[in-house]
């Protein structure tokens, strides 16, 4: 990551062959600083900002003002950067009533914004709230509705639940970015008095860049990674733009597990081989198999991979590889196992069994030339120099040749009723609604749906309602939707 200096230096360049984007910053405190940060993020993600900075502690005055700049700008993307700072001052002037409905007054706020004609179409990208300490009451402050820590905490939470509610609201989260950096990185109380700059100048780069990777999220761009999904497994939820961390992965495995081993690898990998003279016992690479059922993230979870490490992902499509002539699989496989050495790509095996499935006794010249190609599948995998990532409905699918050279195996369940409700809020179009006998909550409890298959019916319902040219989602068309997800699995919807 490149400090503030550098990133200012990037903007100096001739910037003129590069796409650009509208984006407008409006904060209460001075933002020119983080203007620039973003700025400079941006060319460094390859790409100009055409940015409109509105003028200091002007929030208010921007969105409720049809005659302000904010209207005429007709920006892609509006950063809302509303401090803590300010907060707290505000906080500090209100009776003690007043103080215990402050979170409420801020959120209603926002859900203005995101539900205005005029930037309904637009994507908010609000900026939470980093905590101060609440030196009135201490830890007291947990306990008293009225104090300033319960309502910072309070509406943190409710901004994550505002922005499942609205789809054009994102929230970038520096204040787990103070809890990471440490309050004394973040906040500079020197620059603050000086020149009214809530952020530090070495914690610039950070916020910029966290607000750049929801940019880079919503247009589909991450970095050096490219994934062809074969069989519409796309997580359907939301996940953070720092990956995997905050995600727990299968029963036993911790938070980020797979993703901190994998990290470890990167780092470490060659290193123990070439310093610790291990070459000769450990094999290069590194060999992770996801299992689970189709549709619960292990395609999308593998692009995270590669965008967290910036490596390429090259997903092999099996039709064009396994060849029914005799040598002709193994020479096709030689061939990707060589380019992507080259490349240094991440390997992603989608429906991996059909490749690295079971051996099985010779009983006829078909059997022993399949073994032969499950045999040289696994030398070449295990020969790899880079990650390779098998992919798998069933893990008692995979030979077990295969499984005992695993690095990490993880596993994907199905989302609870809890996540599928989020699943189901999140997917659906801000500009319809809902039929009103449909109660999400009993949809989500009654009916065991992967992400994919919410989106499908999603898609099923979308249509079905723009056939008809209106906007209201019937519960007659999702159930529908949801028994045609059923039965593609053999299963019979419960009404």
């Amino acid at each position: 990551m490149h400090p503030f200096k550098e990133l200012k230096k990037l903007l100096k360049k001739d910037l003129s062959g590069l796409p650009s984007m509208k984006v407008a910053l409006v904060g209460d405190t001075a933002t020119q600083f983080l203007a620039t940060a973003i700025q400079g993020t941006g060319v460094e993600r390859g790409f100009r900002m055409e940015l409109f900075e509105a003028e200091y502690n002007q929030v208010e005055r921007q969105f409720l003002d049809s005659s302000s700049e904010l209207y005429q700008t007709d920006a892609n993307f509006i950063i809302v950067f509303q401090s803590t700072h300010k907060l707290e001052e505000k906080h500090s002037l209100l009776p003690t009533d007043q103080q215990e409905t402050l979170a409420e007054e801020r959120l209603a706020f926002i859900a203005s914004i995101c539900e205005h004609p005029v930037f309904v179409n637009q994507k908010i990208i609000c900026l939470n709230y980093p905590e101060i300490e609440d030196t009135v009451f201490g830890s007291y402050a947990n306990k008293v509705n009225s104090s300033f820590t319960f309502q910072v905490r309070k509406l943190n939470y409710e901004l994550m639940r505002l922005s499942q509610q609205y789809q054009n609201l994102f929230i970038c989260d520096i204040a787990g970015l103070q809890n990471k950096l440490g309050r004394d990185v973040m906040f500079d109380s020197n620059v603050y008095v000086s020149t009214e700059m809530v952020l530090s100048i070495d914690a610039l780069p950070f916020v910029a860049s966290r607000v750049v990777d929801i940019i880079c999220a919503i247009k589909g761009q991450f970095k050096k990674c490219l994934i062809l999904d074969l069989d519409n497994t796309v997580w359907g939820g939301v996940i953070g733009d720092d990956g995997l961390e905050g995600i727990q992965l299968g029963h036993g495995l911790g938070i980020g597990k797979a993703f901190t081993e994998f990290q470890m690898w990167v780092k470490y990998g060659e290193r123990i081989r070439e310093e610790w003279q291990l070459s000769s016992r450990i094999k290069p690479g590194f060999r992770a198999l996801f299992y689970g059922p189709s549709g619960c993230g292990k395609t999308f979870t593998a692009t995270l991979l590669g965008k967290e490490v910036g490596k390429q992902v090259f997903c092999i499509d099996l039709s064009m590889v396994v060849s029914k002539y005799i040598g002709e699989t193994e020479k096709n496989l030689a061939k990707v196992f060589e380019l992507a050495e080259n490349k240094d790509w991440i390997l992603f095996f989608d429906e991996a069994d059909a490749l690295f499935g079971k051996r099985t006794n010779v009983k006829d010249s078909h059997d022993r030339y399949a073994n032969q190609e499950v045999a040289y599948l696994l030398q070449r995998v295990e020969d790899y120099k880079g990650l390779v990532i098998l992919s798998t409905n069933l893990k008692s699918n995979i030979d077990e040749a295969f499984a005992r050279r695993f690095q990490i195996m993880v596993r994907f369940n199905m989302p609870n009723a809890q996540e599928r409700e989020r699943l189901w809020i999140s997917s659906f179009s801000p500009l319809c609604k809902l039929e009103e006998t449909i109660d999400i909550k009993q949809i989500a409890e009654n009916y065991e749906l992967a992400g994919g298959s919410i989106i499908n019916v999603v898609q099923y319902c979308s249509i079905s309602a723009m056939s008809l040219e209106e906007n209201i989602i019937r519960k007659a068309e999702l159930l529908e939707g949801i028994r045609n997800e059923f039965s593609k699995v053999g299963k019979t919807i419960r009404e």
